[in-house]
Order: C-alpha cells, then sequence, then structure tokens
C-alpha cells in the first residue's frame, strides 16, 4: 500500500493542473453532500501531529477565494482554503474534469467547471 502522503500526491498533481480553474467540491458523509466552489490557486499537502484520534494526520488543502452553498444560502470560504483531513485516500479515480476518493471520513468528488 502507498503511503497516505503518497496517495494525496497522485490527487494534488491532476489538482494543480486545474489552478486558475473554478472548482466544485461535494464531499459527503453520513448520507449528507456538503458543496463547496473555489476558485483554484495552490494545493498543498501538510502533516498534522494529531494530539487525539479524532484528528487525522494529514491534510490537503485546496486554496483560493471560495463559496460554501448549504441549501438556499452561501457563505465565505473562511481563510480562502478548503481542508481535506485524512490518514488514507481510497479508491481514486481521476479523469479529465472530475476526481473523486474516498478518505477515512467520507466520500469527495471534485469537478472543473
Amino acid at each position: 500500500m502507498e503511503h497516505p502522503k503518497e496517495q494525496a500526491h497522485h490527487v494534488q498533481e491532476a489538482l494543480n493542473n486545474w489552478v486558475g480553474s473554478e472548482i466544485t467540491i461535494y464531499k459527503e458523509e453520513d448520507g449528507d453532500i456538503d458543496r463547496t466552489a473555489v476558485l483554484l490557486q495552490d494545493t498543498e499537502i501538510e502533516r498534522i501531529n494529531p494530539i487525539d484520534d479524532y484528528i487525522l494526520p494529514f491534510s490537503l488543502r485546496l486554496k483560493g477565494p471560495g463559496i460554501v452553498i448549504a441549501d438556499e444560502e452561501q457563505s465565505r470560504l473562511p481563510y480562502q482554503t478548503y481542508e481535506i483531513p485524512f490518514e488514507h485516500i481510497m479508491e481514486r479515480h481521476v479523469q479529465e474534469n472530475e476526481i473523486s476518493f474516498k478518505t477515512n471520513r467520507a466520500v469527495y468528488t471534485i469537478t472543473k467547471q
């Protein structure tokens, strides 16, 4: 099995090809689907030193101005950063305009507009 940072690196490489584009991130967790639109400016992977089991050891950050879309309301993306915490990235699928993968907690689909 690949190292978790290497797993995320494959996703990050595909996302780096989309820098300058508007993306939509769909996160499905516990039956809820969250949607966020971001003008992608940069990506990074950070190693986190968790102090407990709830915080996952890595974060894939998608940087750029964006909006969080919830029902009929919209709000600005805090700190112009969307964070995807993970321990492992599984079931990774990369296509020309869509990337999907599963983490320990959620399923993500990211589309390029």
